[in-house]
């Protein structure tokens, strides 16, 4: 899934998530103590947060992006055609230098061992 959302909508669901349980931890319904209200909350309400989520990304993903003529690096169109077009990745960026990329390799070889 390629995410190209707006932070808005993300918190605007997450808020909504977090009232409903407040609401159900009140009425006595939902206890973050109890496994059982965990594993209920894991397994029947996850799967709906990241299906609306899914939705709204797929959704989102297919409006164009305006051109923005101040902004050097700003590629517009739509981030569904974006992420595919390779051509477009040809135009921005740069080929790393292939040395330094070794020496910085070689510097943090120890790291994760």
């Amino acid at each position: 899934m390629r995410i190209a959302y707006s932070c808005v909508h993300t918190s605007l669901i997450i808020s909504l998530f977090k009232n409903f349980f407040r609401k159900l931890q009140l009425e006595g319904f939902y206890e973050s103590d109890v496994l059982a209200d965990r594993i209920a909350f894991l397994f029947v309400f996850v799967p709906i947060l990241r299906h609306e989520l899914y939705s709204y990304v797929k959704t989102h993903n297919g409006h164009r992006i305006r051109p923005q003529l101040a902004r050097d690096n700003h590629v517009p169109g739509k981030p569904d055609e974006l992420y595919d077009d390779t051509t477009i990745y040809q135009r921005w960026g740069f080929t790393p230098d292939e040395e330094l990329l070794s020496q910085l390799e070689e510097a943090v070889s120890y790291v994760g061992k």
